[in-house]
C-alpha cells in the first residue's frame, strides 16, 4: 500500500496568494528536514501576509473617479489629495495599483483613472472645476 503526503506551494499575484496542494508519494524526493522548514516557511508567510498591507489607500473603498488632464501624472494627482509625503507615496502606489498602470505610473491625457480616498479627504482643487479649482 503506498502512503501519500500533501506539498504546498504559494503563488504570489499582486499581493494576494493561492496556496496549492499536490499529492505526492510519500518518501519520494523531500527529505523530512527540509519538508520541516518549507512548512515553517509557509506558516510565518501565511501569519506575515496581512502585516504587509499597512498602505490604507489600497483597502479603501471609496473612489474619486477623475480624467486625466495633458502634463497630469500620477504624482501631481496624488499631490492634489494629500499633502503629508508619506500619505502621497502611498496614494501614487495605490492608484498604480488599483488602476493596473504601468510601475512608472504612466498615464495619457483623457484616460478616466480611479483615485481612492480615506474619510475626510477631498482633492485641492478638481481637475473638472474652473480656473481657480472650484467646481
Amino acid at each position: 500500500m503506498k502512503e501519500y503526503m500533501f506539498c504546498a506551494t504559494i503563488e504570489l499575484t499582486n499581493k494576494s496568494f493561492e496556496i496549492h496542494f499536490l499529492k505526492q508519494e510519500r518518501g519520494a524526493g523531500i527529505p523530512m528536514r527540509s519538508r520541516i522548514i518549507g512548512a515553517v516557511i509557509l506558516l510565518l508567510f501565511v501569519l506575515m501576509a496581512p502585516l504587509g498591507l499597512s498602505n490604507d489607500y489600497l483597502r479603501s473603498r471609496d473612489f474619486d473617479t477623475i480624467t486625466v488632464k495633458p502634463n497630469e501624472n500620477v504624482w501631481s494627482i496624488a499631490a492634489r489629495y494629500v499633502s503629508d509625503e508619506k500619505k502621497a507615496a502611498d496614494l501614487r502606489e495605490a492608484i498604480i495599483e488599483i488602476n493596473d498602470l504601468q510601475k512608472d505610473g504612466r498615464m495619457y491625457a483623457g484616460q478616466v483613472i480611479r483615485v481612492p480616498v480615506l474619510s475626510g479627504e477631498t482633492p485641492s482643487h478638481s481637475s473638472e472645476g474652473d480656473a481657480n479649482g472650484f467646481l
